[in-house]
This record gives C-alpha cells, structure tokens and sequence, in this order.
C-alpha cells in the first residue's frame, strides 16, 4: 500500500464531515488524517491522507468522495 492525499472542494453544510468520513470507512479505506476547514463565500476544504492498494483504487475512492452531495472537486494533495 502507499499513502496518498486528497484534497476535496467542497459547499459547506452541516452533516459534510461526517458523509466523507462514512464514505471512507464503507470503502473499507485506512485513513491516516481527515480534516476540514472553512473558507470564505460558503465554501469547505477536506483534505484526506489515507491508504490505498493502486491507482485504480484511488480512482474508485476519488470517484465515491466526488459523489457525495456538496463535493465539487477533487485534487492530489501534497504528502
């Protein structure tokens, strides 16, 4: 495995850290860090370090974390 990061751009709402961090553990995903800040203008930062097995994995994470209601995009973070 090797540890990646994710950073996802998000429109704040209550209840958002926690679809995030039930969409990780669903994907059965060893998270290493998971946190969130708020921005200006009604907008979130996540930023996600965690374990994955390949690229198609991280696809698929990334592809169920892009899914979640108010998650606009998604980038690789800096490990």
């Amino acid at each position: 495995p090797f540890e990646t990061t994710l950073e996802l751009d998000c429109i704040t709402r209550d209840g958002l850290l926690l679809d995030v961090a039930t969409t990780m553990t669903t994907a059965r995903v060893r998270v290493k860090e998971l946190f969130g800040k708020d921005l200006p203008g009604g907008r979130s930062v996540f930023t996600v370090k965690f374990e994955v097995k390949d690229v198609a994995e991280l696809d698929s994470i990334r592809n169920k974390l892009l899914s979640i209601r108010d998650v606009v995009g998604s980038k690789r973070g800096q490990n």
